[in-house]
């Protein structure tokens, strides 16, 4: 089980690192927002890919994305039909961007644009300058199970709410996660990747008062999942270890357990300062 959930936290970081390149395109081709949402991407469970923004062209609209099932970057028109592809086996991230400069320039695209560095860094993996081989298709499949766990529970969320908004990969963190604003509270939720918080990749809850403070001493314990009270991050995670292996439907059990008591006990929790 823990190797299973290894080849996964190495398929999220060649994911991460691949999907740089379709927040670069949004980035350069796309109408900036202040929040940088203009830059975030989406998992599309159906068509088994990540997906950039749609791009103006003087050639029509087209969609980046990032083929999964086929390992390549596709970019759709309109119709969902394939207008050009890049392959990636074979070949590094510095190569891949480059190829796909030489394609958007026949879109009469900034090519230069493009190629600029991201105003943030990731971390540089082991792989970072090798050419990309096939993905692990077992570790794949977990990955999109996870992916797709974390859309539907950003979902319930906001129905549950009745708050607007949508799952959304944010490339910098490579998280998939929503945020939203309730009367007197913002609440954070998502599936992150392993980092130095948490040594597996994990769901996260986090509370931000607009007008109070939280009181975290009384915090419940629970055996599933974990608070973390410190100075850099206040919040609890439920990490995929606690989950992995169960049947789909017990996974989901956990999850929504998990989202409703962390989120009631948030809301009874904020104190006037």
């Amino acid at each position: 089980m823990i190797r299973d959930l290894e080849l996964y936290n190495q398929t999220d970081q060649q994911l991460h690192v691949l999907s740089q390149l379709l927040a670069k395109l949004s980035r350069s081709f796309v109408h900036e927002l202040e929040d940088d949402s203009h830059t975030n991407l989406y998992f599309d469970y159906l068509g088994r890919r990540i997906l950039g923004r749609w791009i103006a062209t003087n050639r029509g609209n087209f969609l980046p994305s990032l083929n999964l099932k086929h390992f390549r970057f596709e970019f759709l028109n309109n119709n969902q039909s394939v207008i050009f592809s890049v392959p990636i086996v074979g070949h590094t991230i510095t190569q891949i961007e480059e190829i796909i400069a030489a394609e958007i320039s026949k879109f009469q695209l900034d090519a230069l644009a493009f190629q600029k560095a991201l105003h943030y860094k990731i971390p540089e993996y082991a792989f970072h300058h090798h050419s990309f081989s096939e993905l692990s298709q077992d570790a794949l499949k977990l990955w999109q199970h996870y992916r797709q766990l974390a859309n539907s529970s950003c979902q319930l969320l906001l129905g549950h709410f009745q708050v607007e908004g949508s799952a959304r990969i944010w490339p910098h963190h490579f998280d998939t996660g929503i945020y939203y604003e309730l009367e007197h509270l913002g609440i954070g939720f998502g599936l992150a990747m392993k980092d130095s918080l948490v040594q597996q990749s994990y769901f996260y809850i986090s509370a931000y008062p607009k007008a109070s403070v939280i009181n975290y001493d009384q915090h419940p314990a629970n055996d599933v999942w974990q608070w973390i009270i410190s100075d850099h991050w206040k919040g609890v995670v439920l990490s995929l270890e606690a989950i992995h292996g169960k049947s789909k439907s017990d996974q989901i059990s956990i999850i929504n357990s998990y989202l409703i008591s962390a989120h009631n006990w948030y809301l009874k929790q904020h104190t006037n300062e």
